[in-house]
């Protein structure tokens, strides 16, 4: 289908949390078919997208308002992590991003003040803030097949993580996921996850096989922010998708968000340190990245191209704490706030590469 197509094609390298290689149309869940045929479509005609808006709330009604996602609401217990339930939240996801990204206030306020944390809901219910992939790969598929379906769920997290972390920074919206509860695995290599064929992560599985475990959101912050030495020689192989290092910049912003909020109360100078320190080391991270990785590959992974913006924007904003409450308005509506900021950040001229920063 044209528009399946067109998402794999344009939209999948922003939303690498669906495996590629094994979806089907003929058997996915008719809502993650439907987001992703919307998705596709405002990628093939962008400027047609506005004229088939009711169906973007159509299809985020079926999703969110459905027996299936209504029934987790109710859920008591843990429930089993279905097939059917990951591409239900898969779907959740991806229709939260495209409202998330229409003009009209009420659209994108219902999206932040229900959806959202309803979502969230759904993935502390079915402890995915916990999920580690810790399958080391081998020849068999069997092993293969068990460590994409912890990949898939480690990245489905992953994503509503940075889908809340995305209101923080553009919305001033207080994160709803905590530093405290990110005990899951950081998104592992890009390479596997996007293979076609079992043959293309042969390399990548030599590789592995000398990692350490894998490292959560949350102690990898924690090691970032702490006021001791860390090795730089062994941290950046252990972070080894690009993924993973924009999503602990994320999470960066998250907790700058909270500790500006007692440096204001407190007016201690130093309650930003631990931030600063941890944005300098990550800056090294990335940078030994970078090396790795020329700009050419680092281009198909959609948004996180920008990810030294957001780096710089968390710099300034630690030099710069008054600028939070410049901003006036908790949870905003618009971005306008926010680029209002980042005009004052630059001295009243925004550069190129900040002006880029994507929005929704």
């Amino acid at each position: 289908m044209r528009f399946v197509d067109t998402f794999f094609q344009h939209a999948y390298s922003s939303n690498p949390f669906i495996h590629k290689a094994s979806f089907n149309v003929n058997t996915a869940s008719r809502s993650l078919v439907l987001a992703i045929l919307l998705f596709g479509l405002t990628y093939a005609s962008p400027e047609s997208a506005s004229a088939y808006s009711e169906y973007f709330g159509m299809v985020e009604y079926l999703i969110f308002e459905g027996p299936e996602f209504q029934q987790l609401l109710r859920q008591k217990d843990h429930p089993v992590v279905s097939t059917a339930i990951i591409q239900l939240v898969q779907a959740a996801i991806l229709i939260i991003e495209l409202q998330g990204s229409q003009a009209k206030v009420e659209i994108k306020r219902r999206i932040r003040v229900q959806r959202l944390p309803a979502l969230i809901f759904v993935v502390r219910l079915l402890n995915l803030t916990k999920m580690v992939n810790d399958t080391i790969l081998d020849s068999h598929v069997v092993t293969l097949e068990e460590y994409l379906r912890k990949e898939t769920l480690v990245r489905v997290m992953a994503w509503v993580y940075l889908v809340d972390a995305h209101c923080v920074i553009f919305y001033h919206s207080p994160p709803q996921i905590r530093l405290f509860e990110a005990d899951f695995s950081l998104p592992m290599h890009d390479t596997i996850f996007d293979a076609i064929h079992p043959d293309e992560t042969s390399s990548v599985t030599l590789d592995q096989r000398s990692q350490a475990s894998p490292l959560t959101l949350r102690s990898v912050v924690q090691r970032l922010m702490e006021d001791k030495p860390i090795d730089q020689e062994a941290e950046p192989p252990q972070v080894n998708s690009l993924f993973g290092l924009f999503l602990i910049l994320s999470a960066l912003h998250c907790v700058l968000f909270d500790l500006q909020a007692i440096a204001n109360i407190t007016n201690t100078p130093d309650t930003l340190k631990p931030i600063e320190r941890a944005l300098d080391r990550w800056k090294l991270i990335w940078d030994s990245k970078y090396t790795e990785h020329q700009l050419s590959s680092i281009g198909p992974s959609g948004f996180m191209v920008h990810a030294l913006e957001f780096w710089w924007l968390g710099k300034r904003l630690v030099k710069n704490p008054h600028m939070f409450s410049m901003r006036g308005e908790v949870a905003a509506d618009s971005t306008g706030a926010f680029h209002e900021m980042i005009k004052s950040l630059k001295g009243g001229q925004m550069d190129q590469d900040v002006s880029q920063l994507p929005v929704g």
